[in-house]
């Protein structure tokens, strides 16, 4: 099977070809371990309930979905989820308490 560079310029040219791929690779590695130092950023979500004219938001819970019925009000309307979102949590840090 003949090789894809034959003589002295193969060879020169097969270990400049080389180098580049081990310098890509290795900065590839080095970008992927510099974004997984970055803290996370954490979230909650929030679920909010309409009843009425009267907007109520609390902590979501599992089987919650926009428009799900979770009941009726005081004054016999349907109880609603109206929207689901996330909300970005602040770190309780030193800085935080500045």
């Amino acid at each position: 099977m003949p090789l894809p560079f034959q003589g002295e310029q193969g060879q020169w040219l097969q270990s400049i070809l080389m180098i580049l791929l081990l310098a890509f690779l290795a900065a590839t590695m080095l970008r992927q371990v510099a974004a997984e130092r970055q803290p996370r950023e954490t979230r909650r979500l929030v679920t909010v309930e309409e009843c009425g004219s009267r907007r109520v938001e609390r902590e979501f819970s599992p089987g919650d979905y926009v428009g799900k019925v979770l009941g009726t009000c005081d004054d016999g309307s349907p109880r609603r989820v109206v929207a689901i979102y996330a909300v970005k949590v602040e770190p309780k840090g030193r800085r935080a308490q500045l």
